[in-house]
């Protein structure tokens, strides 16, 4: 790197693809889940990222782990391949952080929670004032801490999901418990840092299950919390915030969520338009303020360019994404490069301008007000994604090229996924070109007269046919719209 990179700590999540589909697919997580991936594969993953840019990796052990496994690892052998990992990551100098629900789904057994309780979230959430929750509390930080001698880090997250069961907590409860935690960590290992998430607590439907919570000054103010525990900045960077953390003494940071990935609604996602406004925004006086930032990674094989464009505005945020996502395919591809950004772009300027709305909603939790996604001009998008498709379907892979990159997915691969969400997408387009010709006629609309769209299959292409499912959904209740969601 030519320069001192802008943030000092540049730190990849590795989570899980997250929803229905992949739970009960057996196919899909045995491909994309990477927890299930041999050793040697996720040590590649771990030169792929330091080779990107990444000099941190952020690693979980919680209920998600194992049900997006399809409970195919026990607790041990994950507990194995976790430490294996962290220690192969130490090797690359990369620090290591451990991610950890601070009251969520602490039962000793994880195979014990049924898939539907995981993915509605209501299995039990204990807190110091239900019957039995401080016992259920202690023996999750002991759990969570025997990690403790091999992580750097440890970031607490409180909202979501977790809170207050029985009605007497406050959000000081949370910092109170935080220090729980970080004592029990401190027994295995006294150096480890510790950061304080403040991920959801704006939110009402989750900060509101801590009582209290008004802004960072309500944990800066508090004197709970010791002062060298830091706090991390919910999803985006904030001036005001971060000024305020480092002017109390603290580290900031930005846990950063559905900035480069989408946990649920996991699928090809290329957010070079999200990632660029949010970093060519970025306040030179951010790199001086954050110590730390993170990246999400969830769609592991599929999410490998964003990844690349990620890392690198987190040295250089005044770079230009779409131009990175070029320098990828060219340094991946060679002379296919060109065609791969191609169709990477097209996903860009279509499934992933705005996410389909779903990117702005799961941040501030807006919720839809009327036919799903028309603002998003459909007749456009099919015209973007055909012309794509015109160029990545008789692309030729450049047999020739040596990557400079130590990739996960061989470009064979990577192609074959590529025309696959293609596919998907156009087919959207389609069904939703016809879908708001309809509304505008005043026309019926079914099943049977509208444009389809595939069904699932062996990749992890859902993500339109479950919005395609929404869409007759809606029509079919209309009255019903707004005491549903809104």
């Amino acid at each position: 790197m030519s320069k001192q990179p802008f943030i000092r700590t540049r730190e990849a999540i590795l989570s899980d693809p997250y929803d229905a589909y992949v739970v009960n697919t057996r196919a899909i997580q045995q491909k994309y889940v990477y927890q299930l991936w041999p050793l040697k594969r996720i040590f590649r993953y771990i030169d792929m990222l330091a080779e990107f840019g990444f000099n941190s990796v952020m690693l979980t052990d919680t209920a998600e782990d194992y049900c997006s496994t399809g409970y195919q690892l026990s607790r041990q052998q994950w507990t194995q391949k976790l430490h294996a990992i962290c220690a192969y990551a130490k090797t690359k100098g990369m620090r290591r952080t451990l991610f950890v629900w601070g009251t969520g789904a602490v039962a000793g057994d994880y195979s014990k929670i049924k898939k539907d309780e995981l993915l509605s979230w209501t299995f039990w959430h204990p807190c110091p004032c239900v019957k039995g929750g401080n016992a259920a509390l202690d023996r999750h930080y002991r759990t969570q801490a025997r990690h403790a001698p091999h992580f750097d880090h440890l970031v607490t997250h409180w909202g979501d999901p977790g809170g207050c069961r029985g009605g007497k907590c406050t959000f000081n409860t949370a910092m109170e418990l935080h220090n729980r935690m970080l004592a029990a960590f401190r027994r295995k290992d006294p150096d480890i840092a510790s950061t304080f998430s403040l991920w959801s607590m704006h939110m009402p439907e989750f900060g509101g299950k801590w009582p209290g919570y008004e802004s960072v000054q309500t944990v800066l103010q508090a004197g709970i919390l010791p002062g060298d525990v830091g706090v991390a900045m919910h999803g985006r960077f904030r001036l005001k915030e971060a000024r305020a953390i480092v002017n109390s003494g603290r580290r900031a940071g930005v846990w950063a969520w559905y900035l480069a990935d989408d946990e649920v609604m996991p699928s090809l996602h290329v957010h070079t338009k999200v990632m660029g406004e949010y970093f060519n925004a970025l306040p030179p006086e951010a790199s001086r303020l954050v110590s730390w930032h993170t990246i999400d990674s969830n769609c592991h094989l599929l999410n490998v360019p964003g990844l690349y464009v990620g890392a690198q505005l987190l040295v250089d945020p005044s770079r230009n994404a779409d131009r990175l996502l070029r320098e990828f395919c060219s340094r991946a591809f060679g002379q296919a490069g060109e065609g791969f950004a191609t169709g990477l772009s097209a996903i860009a300027r279509t499934r992933c301008q705005s996410d389909y709305m779903r990117l702005a909603r799961l941040l501030v939790g807006l919720t839809f007000k009327g036919a799903p996604d028309e603002h998003e001009q459909p007749e456009k998008h099919l015209r973007i994604v055909r012309a794509a498709r015109k160029v990545v379907d008789r692309l030729k892979l450049d047999r020739s090229h040596k990557s400079d990159l130590p990739l996960i997915i061989e470009p064979a691969a990577f192609l074959k996924e590529l025309r696959v969400h293609l596919c998907a997408i156009e087919q959207y387009a389609a069904f939703r070109c016809a879908f708001a010709k309809a509304m505008r006629r005043g026309a019926p609309i079914t099943q049977s007269n509208m444009p389809s769209v595939d069904k699932p299959g062996p990749y992890m292409d859902q993500f339109e046919h479950k919005l395609y499912r929404e869409h007759l959904d809606w029509q079919g209740m209309v009255d019903k719209w707004p005491a549903k969601l809104g």
